[in-house]
């Protein structure tokens, strides 16, 4: 198994890679509100422009079957960031775990006393 000695790599991405994945997760949840932001100005306009009452009433439920189906994607993504966050977390505290249960050595392979 090689040590974080072997590899200069090693650190730096474990250290980046939960930030990058969080990154991603905030740009999909910035673009999913953009795009309902824009559903919600195009359904104010298109509704003021509808003269039935019937098509304004279908209109207006399949706006709202819409909106709770953005709605709904948008709790989907927030879930998944804590989720990705606790799952982060859980596997720190196992490396941090593995790394007291391995055993020191030297050079030579000879453990080092525990302190």
């Amino acid at each position: 198994m090689l040590s974080l000695n072997d590899n200069p790599f090693a650190v730096l991405t474990a250290v980046v890679a939960p930030a990058i994945l969080t990154n991603a997760c905030s740009v999909l949840c910035l673009g999913t509100s953009s795009r309902i932001a824009r559903v919600v100005d195009r359904t104010r306009v298109v509704s003021l422009s509808i003269a039935f009452y019937d098509q304004q009433l279908a209109f207006r439920s399949a706006a709202v079957v819409g909106l709770a189906t953005g709605a709904f994607g948008v709790t989907g993504l927030v879930t998944g960031c804590f989720v990705m966050v606790r799952e982060t977390r859980l596997a720190l505290q196992n490396i941090a775990q593995e790394a007291n249960l391995t055993p020191a050595t030297n050079e030579s392979g000879d453990r080092l006393p525990t302190i």
